[in-house]
């Protein structure tokens, strides 16, 4: 893995949902959509993040529970009480 050079093509850009109406019994559902789906997956008292930053030439790799491979891209780093360093 490499950090981001330049955007990618709208076509490539990808969401992140996470849907916790599965009650407290059952894990949330992560689900990796386009970006044209999101219009029909809010719902009123929703949170969106947008994260319009640039990343750090970091990244990390791991899976999710299904086993598909996922990559999270460091930002910045903190300081031990959280505050931005």
């Amino acid at each position: 893995m490499s950090p981001a050079r330049r955007p990618r093509p709208a076509r490539e850009l990808r969401v992140l949902v996470l849907d916790t109406d599965r009650g407290r019994e059952q894990a949330p559902v992560v689900a990796d959509v386009s970006p044209s789906s999101l219009p029909g997956l809010l719902r009123p008292g929703d949170l969106v993040v947008v994260n319009d930053a640039a990343t750090m030439p970091a990244s990390l790799a791991t899976h999710d529970a299904a086993g598909a491979v996922v990559e999270v891209r460091l930002a910045a780093a903190l300081a031990a009480d959280g505050s931005a360093r």
